[in-house]
């Protein structure tokens, strides 16, 4: 295998857990990943057999930025191939979440198109976006995620964290779910409040709401805790979850709709596909959690990630 020299785009590789285990996925074998920066950009290295460019949310600028942010997106890549460089678009999304207006969309399915036809070659964590939209199938990195002291378990419950938006159909969830527990952790979005807490009030689940930021420690515990965790993002701008991965890391099976399901690996054992929420109840895991992670590790191991960004 030739090496490799990575250029992760965006910069915030230490910060954001996905991009800093792709990079550590990526400097394996010869090979070197490094945190986007216009200096490394312009001093593309000739020791490398290739200089790759790795794209991650970039279809975010039009999103931010309008017209403007669909201009940088084009005059980014023209330029990037003018120094030389393969291009690698991870598609996170179908679309990018929370487009406010028809315009917005708009800009957002240009550079979407751009994208794919403009690209070397696009990557895609979602089994069966990959396969209909010509996707080369990677499979998402195990997070590192420090597992609960001890069980503090004050009552059996399910668990819905992350950043609480539109997007993720709490307020649908909470509608259909009959006599259970749920914490719902995170902090919720100003344009979802209304929708959300009127969800919360007429369910007829039992609801203990966390609207904050959680440390990386109280959160684990909650996922550890937890009998499951629901995810019920939009299948119209989601492919797959980061809530999925990090909740199978630590053993605690996942609850996915129909939509959802597909787009996880059929081997991998603690997701569980729910065809109504109000029966949630009902549905019984048989595997251990050691089993669920080690699961996991197999599946989703660093050199499939590696070996799945390569391509001659």
């Amino acid at each position: 295998m030739s090496s490799v020299r990575y250029l992760i785009f965006p910069s915030a590789t230490n910060e954001n857990q996905y991009l800093k285990r792709i990079k550590e996925c990526l400097n394996n074998e010869g090979n070197v990943a490094l945190p986007f920066s216009l200096g490394e950009w312009f001093a593309r290295d000739r020791n490398y057999t290739k200089n790759v460019l790795v794209l991650n949310w970039i279809e975010n600028q039009t999103r931010q930025r309008g017209l403007v942010g669909l201009c940088l997106i084009v005059g980014f890549c023209v330029f990037s191939k003018v120094l030389g460089y393969d291009m690698v678009w991870v598609v996170h999304n179908k679309k990018s979440h929370n487009l406010k207006s028809r315009w917005s969309g708009f800009l957002n399915s240009v550079a979407i198109s751009f994208l794919s036809k403009f690209v070397d070659s696009k990557i895609s964590h979602g089994v069966s976006f990959s396969e209909k939209m010509e996707c080369r199938y990677v499979p998402h990195p195990v997070p590192f995620v420090q597992e609960s002291k001890g069980l503090n378990k004050s009552k059996d419950y399910y668990l819905i964290f992350g950043r609480i938006q539109r997007y993720k159909r709490i307020d649908i969830v909470l509608n259909e779910l009959d006599f259970v527990n749920v914490i719902i952790a995170g902090k919720v979005a100003d344009d979802y409040k209304k929708e959300f807490y009127e969800a919360c009030g007429q369910t007829k689940a039992d609801v203990d709401v966390f609207d904050r930021f959680l440390p990386d420690e109280e959160l684990n515990d909650l996922v550890s805790n937890a009998r499951g965790v629901i995810v019920a993002n939009d299948s119209q701008s989601t492919i797959i979850s980061g809530s999925v991965f990090h909740t199978l890391a630590l053993g605690v099976p996942v609850y996915l709709e129909e939509g959802a399901f597909k787009e996880y690996d059929s081997r991998q054992l603690g997701i569980v596909n729910v065809f109504r929420w109000n029966d949630l109840h009902k549905m019984e895991v048989e595997f251990s959690r050691e089993e669920i992670k080690e699961s996991l590790l197999e599946l989703n191991s660093d050199i499939k990630v590696m070996k799945g960004f390569y391509s001659d």
